[in-house]
């Protein structure tokens, strides 16, 4: 893995990105985090509030005259004429051109996506507000961290000093949420070396769409009727870029071909049911491999430093 993430720093860079290769001991120091091999840091990079950049771009888009209605799902999308109809509990509206952007949604209007992913259900927590002199301990440079393993390590801090980390649960159900936040919380303290576990004040679940190659789909749905899904666990910053792309697309007639993502027809994912189950069990696999190598990599180092002593 060092390899690719070695190879991929030197991709950006070639792109003339802002990006650079920490060693073990760099990495350690901006991230509190001792088992790393090394990491890319990229200087472009930052954080936001993703509800309020949601509520941001809603007001942009009212302000560019879009018209915005809460509360009023899709239930259909059926021809009329040259176009589109989408009917909702309270009415319908007639298109020319319709883009269907659900994501990992099954129930009405959204199966025509949702059938195509397989969804992964990630768990959020914020914990109670942090000492400062705390994090200047594991984060001096209050930079966000997400690492390569299987059940993905991320941590971010708000303003008000907070933490904000996730997880992926073995079995989503049965309590899951009370589950993942008692967990989640356990896996702050030990891999920042907190003194104590952070009592969570907010969690919170959201459905991720995966697809089985890992990238992004855009769905040809009909003539002028297109889906976009599968963001795989990037939506914040992909949907951003994806849906200017495609509003400029479908507004000044850019062929679609000529897109950075490539154009797909519907295709249900084989045995949904079985298909739910996957994440979990890539899960367990990948926590097993994950654990074998973090425990040899302190295994040679600690035998590097004895050896060093000696």
């Amino acid at each position: 893995m060092v390899g690719v993430v070695q190879a991929r720093v030197k991709a950006w860079a070639d792109l003339d990105r802002p990006v650079e290769w920490l060693d073990p001991a760099e990495a350690a120091g901006r991230t509190g985090i001792d088992i790393y091999h090394g990491a890319l840091a990229d200087r472009s990079g930052g954080v936001i509030n993703p509800v309020a950049h949601a509520a941001a771009l809603a007001r942009r888009a009212e302000a560019a005259g879009a018209l915005i209605h809460e509360h009023s799902a899709a239930q259909s999308v059926t021809r009329q004429g040259a176009g589109w109809r989408v009917r909702t509990a309270k009415g319908h509206v007639d298109a020319t051109r319709v883009l269907l952007c659900t994501n990992a949604h099954v129930l009405g209007a959204a199966r025509a996506l949702g059938r195509t992913v397989i969804p992964l259900n990630v768990y959020q927590i914020a914990t109670e507000p942090l000492d400062a002199g705390l994090i200047a301990r594991f984060s001096p440079g209050r930079e966000p961290v997400s690492d390569t393993r299987a059940n993905i390590f991320t941590f971010r801090l708000t303003a008000d000093n907070r933490l904000i980390s996730g997880g992926m649960a073995v079995v989503p159900y049965l309590g899951a949420e009370a589950r993942m936040a008692r967990r989640i919380a356990a896996r702050l303290a030990a891999e920042l070396r907190l003194p104590q576990v952070p009592h969570v004040d907010h969690i919170w679940r959201g459905t991720a769409a995966v697809t089985t190659d890992f990238l992004p789909h855009l769905v040809d749905l009909g003539p002028g009727f297109l889906g976009v899904t599968a963001c795989n666990g990037r939506g914040v910053a992909m949907t951003t870029v994806t849906g200017e792309m495609l509003g400029e697309a479908l507004l000044m007639g850019r062929p679609l071909n000529d897109l950075p993502i490539p154009l797909h027809f519907p295709a249900a994912v084989p045995a949904p049911f079985l298909a739910r189950w996957a994440p979990s069990i890539f899960l367990l696999q990948g926590d097993r491999a994950d654990r074998r190598a973090i425990r040899q990599t302190r295994q040679a180092r600690s035998g590097a430093n004895g050896a060093r002593t000696a």
